[in-house]
């Protein structure tokens, strides 16, 4: 390079934020710029007549005597180039990541001449990470998150390896959460995410999904081998009571489900491990339960049941049957329980155990309910035209109660048919009560102050206390058909019924008995008091005409 060029290429690169380096065939450094000084911490006075060795890190002297051997390797070649980033260590100990290019070639005496030109990105990768960290952790508990887990999965797949997931989802969260609000919840869920991760140790990968589910992946042959046992430990961790905010305690538990897989499963795991979580939910606090290919079965059935139901209240498959309640001294039918049936295309007609978990839960069970409300009060009308004043009983859905505006469905059922409110009754099984809070209970209270019969389906078969009696509106207890079926044989069933007839008359409401069958059930409960009864002895749920053909004193189906 000429003098004037030279001078040329020093003021164009003297200000520079990238660090330049020139040097000669000897690798004796011949420029380095206000950059470099910084950049790699020698000043520039002594860096020139300095070899590259004495002043450049490891890393990037390796790079250089690389692209010096390559350019002398390729025949024919007079200029290489090269970028590439290096982590080096600057002279004051701290670590820098630099990207530099390398540029070597022939100078016109045939030596080889070399320009550096770098950049420190140290802050970029600094950043990079950081947002790697987010994107794979969460900000909560710092644990791995949902995108880590899916890729990890993802290499456990490309290896083949066998692991093991365990979903973990927290019984009890809810209630920390809405007593004491987010904040105390978040403190709740790092204490878990601690707890398990102290037991788990080096065994798996813990992972917090969202909310409050987490999930472990054990890729240790040992671990993945015995995946209950695992899931038993973390559930154990979270035995001693949690306390927040002064003498506030709260028992968090946890239910799990568990799956594992060879190669080739990555893209099902979770989601069986899922299905897994969800029947050991069902089953109460604690549970936990390894997937099997039924649950998946069931799970195929029961999601093309729901589309089905769907189908089945858009396009009005769904009919209602009629069971006679009759008073016993006489035989008279003096009510009726309005059924559902549904008439399906394919497989005809279906009763409610077949269809009515799922249509409970799905999206237009409030949509249904208000017609069957609807439909009962129709037909009614019919009878009560005729001189037949029967009551119907409605079964009611949760959503209905939800809703909170039951009371105004009811009366404009009744209402738009000309019925008094004698000639409906509503039935509420004791679950529904139990879970109901007593906002949503407001329209019963009113329904019942009109006039609205208001029964309490399945009574003593559920964990509904005595104080739930004083603050549900009802007017009748239903005695459970598996307490009236081994009347007469078992002594338990019979003092059970008879603390119902008992307890009903102190609080004086009506009491019916369901299932009833026998000649010896039937006359038990009369000669205990019980002067109403449901069931096969008496008729089946059967279409409305067949009620009106049937009124008045019903005979005997059974013996």
């Amino acid at each position: 390079m000429s003098r004037l060029s030279l001078a040329h290429f020093e003021r164009l690169v003297a200000d520079t934020p990238r660090a330049v380096i020139c040097a000669d065939a000897s690798l004796t450094v011949t420029y380095w710029n206000a950059a470099a000084e910084t950049l790699f911490g020698w000043r520039a006075d002594d860096a020139v007549g300095r070899t590259i060795d004495d002043l450049i890190p490891g890393p990037l002297r390796a790079a250089i005597g690389a692209s010096l051997a390559r350019l002398r390797a390729e025949t024919g070649a007079t200029f290489i180039s090269e970028t590439m980033e290096l982590v080096s260590e600057h002279p004051d100990g701290t670590e820098i990541s630099a990207e530099v290019t390398l540029s070597c070639w022939y100078e016109e005496d045939g030596q080889p001449g070399l320009w550096i030109s770098a950049r420190d990105v140290t802050g970029k990768r600094d950043a990079e990470t950081r947002l790697l960290h987010l994107a794979h952790n969460d900000p909560l508990t710092g644990l791995a998150n949902r995108a880590f887990l899916t890729e990890a999965l993802q290499r456990a797949e490309d290896t083949g390896v066998l692991v093991a997931l365990i979903l973990l989802n927290l019984d009890g969260f809810s209630h920390a959460n809405d007593a004491l609000g987010h904040e105390a919840g978040d403190a709740v869920l790092r204490e878990v995410a601690a707890r398990m991760k102290l037991r788990l140790g080096d065994r798996g990968l813990l992972v917090r999904l969202g909310g409050d589910e987490f999930a472990v992946l054990l890729t240790d042959p040992a671990a993945s081998a015995a995946p209950e046992a695992i899931a038993h430990e973390l559930q154990d961790s979270l035995i001693p009571k949690l306390l927040f905010l002064g003498d506030r305690v709260f028992n968090i538990g946890a239910s799990a489900g568990i799956a594992a897989f060879h190669a080739g499963e990555a893209g099902t795991l979770l989601a069986n491990a899922d299905l897994a979580l969800y029947r050991a939910k069902g089953l109460g606090r604690g549970m936990s339960l390894t997937f099997e290919p039924a649950m998946r079965a069931d799970y195929d059935a029961r999601q093309i049941l729901e589309r089905e139901v769907r189908q089945a209240t858009e396009q009005g498959q769904f009919t209602l049957f009629y069971q006679p309640q009759v008073r016993l001294p006489d035989r008279a039918i003096i009510s009726v329980e309005a059924l559902m049936r549904w008439r399906h295309p394919t497989r005809g007609l279906l009763t409610p155990a077949e269809f009515l978990a799922v249509l409970e839960v799905s999206a237009p069970s409030a949509e249904v309910g208000e017609w069957v409300i609807d439909e009962a009060c129709r037909q009614a009308a019919v009878w009560w035209a005729t001189g037949l004043s029967l009551r119907v009983a409605v079964n009611v859905f949760p959503e209905q109660l939800r809703r909170g505006n039951l009371d105004t469905v009811v009366e404009a059922a009744l209402a738009r048919h000309k019925l008094p409110p004698a000639a409906i009754e509503l039935e509420l099984t004791e679950r529904l009560v139990m879970t109901s809070a007593d906002a949503t209970l407001a329209p019963l209270w009113r329904l019942h102050e009109r006039g609205v019969a208001i029964a309490f389906d399945d009574f003593g078969t559920g964990f509904a206390s005595l104080s739930t009696l004083k603050r549900f509106p009802m007017t009748r207890l239903k005695i459970d058909r598996s307490f009236v079926t081994n009347l007469g044989a078992d002594p338990y069933d019979a003092a059970i019924v008879e603390a119902v007839l008992t307890l009903g008359r102190s609080l004086k409401l009506d009491i019916i008995a369901e299932g009833v069958e026998t000649e010896t059930q039937e006359d038990y409960l009369i000669r205990h008091g019980c002067l109403e009864a449901q069931g096969y002895r008496y008729g089946r749920p059967m279409p409305p005409e067949e009620i009106g053909a049937t009124a008045g004193t019903v005979q005997y189906r059974g013996s």
